[in-house]
């Protein structure tokens, strides 16, 4: 959990990511999460809270309910009132940064490079799960800490299927390969998709 207000900013994790948290976040105060909550209340008493916004379409109904519990039988804070929000960070983060645009301009750079690679090897007799692979390795020769999520190949009549997993089937002459791949690096990730003829 992210606490920005006026004054402070901190992140609440729990005991497996305090350390790393300390390491890669050196702009904010790390809290480490203990208990049901209790970790919450102490934030929001230490900052003086009145009002808390949140990211409504994150929070579940759970623990919100777990949230407002806790703080009802707090007395001090009984009276902090939710203000529910809405694309508030992806708003805030939809700018970008010069760096951050040469790191996502890298990572799609990564992908692509990775596919101008691999597709003139391509030929009929490759299995799906071969070519995700032969993908996957040139684009971390090529740098990538990992892929954007699990590339997808499909071939002939799989590539009506928008989330094929690669199979063991071979692909024929004649066919087309839809291609669903990307890179991750330095925390961003591209997406691209391609499709190829054998």
């Amino acid at each position: 959990y992210v606490f920005i207000s006026k004054d402070a900013a901190l992140l609440a994790t729990d005991f497996r990511y305090v350390e790393q948290a300390n390491q890669q976040c050196k702009e904010v105060e790390v809290v480490k999460m203990t208990g049901n909550f209790e970790w919450f209340s102490e934030i929001l008493s230490r900052l003086n809270i009145k009002t808390l916004g949140f990211e409504s379409q994150d929070v579940t109904v759970g623990s919100f309910n777990n949230l407002t519990e806790i703080l009802s039988s707090t007395k001090s804070l009984s009276n902090v009132r939710f203000i529910p929000t809405v694309d508030i960070i992806e708003a805030v983060r939809s700018i970008k940064a010069s760096e951050e645009i040469s790191i996502i301009s890298k990572t799609a750079l990564i992908a692509d490079e990775a596919l101008l690679k691999v597709a003139p090897t391509l030929e009929s007799g490759n299995t799906e799960s071969e070519i995700a692979w032969k993908i996957e390795k040139a684009m971390r020769e090529n740098g990538a800490d990992a892929m954007s999520f699990d590339i997808i190949v499909a071939s002939g009549p799989n590539a009506a299927l928008p989330h094929h997993q690669p199979s063991d089937r071979a692909v024929n002459e004649g066919e087309t390969i839809v291609v669903d791949m990307g890179a991750r690096y330095k925390g961003y990730c591209s997406d691209m998709t391609r499709t190829f003829c054998i």
